[in-house]
């Protein structure tokens, strides 16, 4: 599946491929909608508006988001690379296989659970106003990461060894 820059791709159906998806324009979805890839990817180059469910699995390729997301629930299964470059939505939550790319501010009214390791590739802030954030691998990247939660929502780092390692950046937090 392929779609040019420019306009509007309007979904209301899930799609399934064995091959790579690429959406070059803006995704409207009219449904809660699963887009599948067998190891394929699957690239969003515009932004995702709707603000339905939306399900992205690729097997091992990457799912890239170069736009924002606007969705309610968003769920990432990947087990290559997972890029955000901006998200608003009800919940964030990555598989455990893969990495996740932070390229830009994540922002849900619900949980934010990143299984995977994860890499800022630019400062991010990362809000959620109802329920922890959770990170159950890694934080790695040289960059400023800001958590935002209300008063009395947990930041939760999962179980086992999980470790920051930011080089100049820092890790700021606030409600």
């Amino acid at each position: 599946v392929e779609t040019n820059a420019g306009g509007t791709t309007n979904v209301n159906a899930n799609i399934n491929t064995t091959a790579t998806q690429t959406y070059g324009d803006t995704v409207n979805l009219s449904a809660a909608t699963i887009f599948t890839a067998t190891d394929a990817t699957i690239a969003f180059n515009g932004n995702i508006t709707g603000n339905q469910a939306l399900r992205v699995v690729s097997g091992t390729a990457d799912i890239n988001f170069r736009g924002t997301v606007n969705a309610d629930n968003l769920i990432a299964e990947s087990g290559g690379i997972t890029r955000f470059n901006g998200v608003n939505a009800a919940s964030v939550f990555t598989d455990a296989v893969g990495t996740t790319e932070l390229n830009g501010n994540i922002t849900t009214t619900v949980s934010q659970i990143y299984n995977d390791p994860v890499s800022l590739t630019a400062a991010v802030q990362l809000q959620t106003t109802s329920a922890p954030i959770t990170f159950n691998g890694n934080v790695t990247g040289g960059q400023n990461l800001t958590l935002n939660t209300q008063e009395g929502i947990p930041l939760s780092l999962g179980e086992g060894a999980i470790g920051f390692e930011f080089g100049s950046g820092n890790i700021v937090t606030g409600k």
